[in-house]
C-alpha cells in the first residue's frame, strides 16, 4: 500500500520534466535582449522556440496535430513564456518572421555549448 499524499504528486510526469531539463539545456541560456520584444506580450521568443522545438520533434502526422498535441505541453511547462494560446497560423507567421534573428543568438549559445563540452 503506497504512502503518498495523491495531492502531493508533480502534475507532470517524469518524462515530462526530462524533456523541460533537455530544452532549457539547449535554449534557456540563449540570449535573445538584442532583439525587440514582441508587441502583444503573449509570447516570449524563448517560447516560440520552445514551441518550435516540440513542433517539429513531435510524432504526429500532420503539422496541425502536431501543434495541437503540443501546445498545452508547451505551455503547462513553460507558463511564463507562453502566456496565451494562439492559433496555428499565428505560431507559422511568428516563426516565419522571426527564424532568422532567433538563429543568432541560438547559435552563439551552442558553440558555447560544444566548447565547454569538448575542452572538459
Amino acid at each position: 500500500m503506497s504512502h503518498r499524499d495523491p495531492r502531493s504528486r508533480n502534475p507532470f510526469s517524469a518524462s515530462a520534466q526530462d524533456l523541460r531539463k533537455v530544452i532549457e539545456w539547449l535554449v534557456g541560456a540563449a540570449d535573445f535582449r538584442a532583439l525587440p520584444s514582441p508587441k502583444d506580450g503573449r509570447w516570449s521568443f524563448r517560447g516560440l522556440v520552445v514551441m518550435a522545438l516540440l513542433w517539429v520533434w513531435s510524432e504526429e502526422a500532420t503539422l496541425t496535430g502536431r501543434f495541437a498535441a503540443v501546445l498545452p505541453i508547451a505551455r503547462a511547462l513553460w507558463p511564463q513564456e507562453l502566456r496565451s494560446a494562439i492559433s496555428y497560423q499565428a505560431f507559422l507567421k511568428r516563426l516565419m518572421r522571426w527564424t532568422v534573428a532567433l538563429l543568432v543568438p541560438l547559435q552563439q549559445l551552442l558553440r558555447q555549448q560544444m566548447q565547454q563540452a569538448l575542452t572538459a
